[in-house]
């Protein structure tokens, strides 16, 4: 018994040590998330079209914007969020039993990049919203590393240029294009969450198909035909 208490204790010590340096890893990835987005600064007008791009972190709302907390002691998340895209017409919207008028507009695709309490970091994407139009995802786990050093800068470009892509394909103003929709499958087939969802469907699907293959031969077999 005391030895596995001791083995058990050791687990979680080496756990909380390795959470840690991970979260102290987070500051190194903040720095790099920040340098990559001040590189879109020379190309102003094609960040305008997005619909302006806001970079933020968790500790710069309430309550992690207290001195108290750190990139060591909360989850941290940065993200990059496009902001208000007009699309220049107008619909329909009734108010208190009056027609009025409102310009379309859509907003909200982000990049961003969350660590939980392990310290490991998921990377995520995020579709723009409107009332023009939606798309099937609410998002997309681009990826996930055990540690934010695993991290470079050279994959936060990939990132970035990934998520300018997927601005594109979910979009009003996108193309609507066939390889704008593979794209978006490709991403989500790549979900760790997607891939579970299809595995469990799979083998319900089998199930279903040896169920019905069974039943045809119970059938078959108690008409004589067989």
């Amino acid at each position: 018994m005391k030895h596995s208490l001791i083995k058990a204790a050791e687990t979680l010590s080496r756990g909380r040590n390795h959470a840690y340096v991970n979260r102290v890893a987070w500051i190194d990835l903040e720095k790099l998330v920040k340098s990559v987005y001040n590189e879109l600064k020379p190309i102003q007008l094609q960040v305008t079209e997005i619909g302006e791009l806001y970079l933020t972190s968790n500790r710069d709302y309430p309550p992690f914007n207290k001195p108290n907390f750190s990139a060591i002691n909360v989850i941290n998340q940065i993200q990059v969020q496009a902001g208000w895209r007009q699309l220049n017409v107008y619909h329909i919207v009734n108010e208190n039993g009056e027609d009025k008028a409102e310009l379309l507009a859509e907003r909200g695709a982000t990049l961003w990049y969350s660590q939980d309490v392990t310290g490991s970091v998921v990377v995520f994407l995020a579709p723009y919203k409107s009332k023009a139009i939606t798309v099937d995802e609410k998002n997309i786990v681009l990826a996930r590393y055990s540690c934010p050093c695993e991290i470079s800068a050279r994959k936060i470009r990939k990132h970035f240029a990934i998520f300018f892509r997927y601005c594109a394909a979910t979009s009003a103003h996108g193309s609507f294009s066939i390889n704008d929709y593979f794209y978006r499958l490709y991403l989500r087939y790549n979900d760790f969450r997607y891939k579970n969802e299809m595995r469990a469907n799979f083998f319900q699907r089998i199930s279903q198909f040896f169920f019905l293959i069974i039943t045809v031969i119970a059938t078959l077999y108690a008409g004589n035909k067989i």
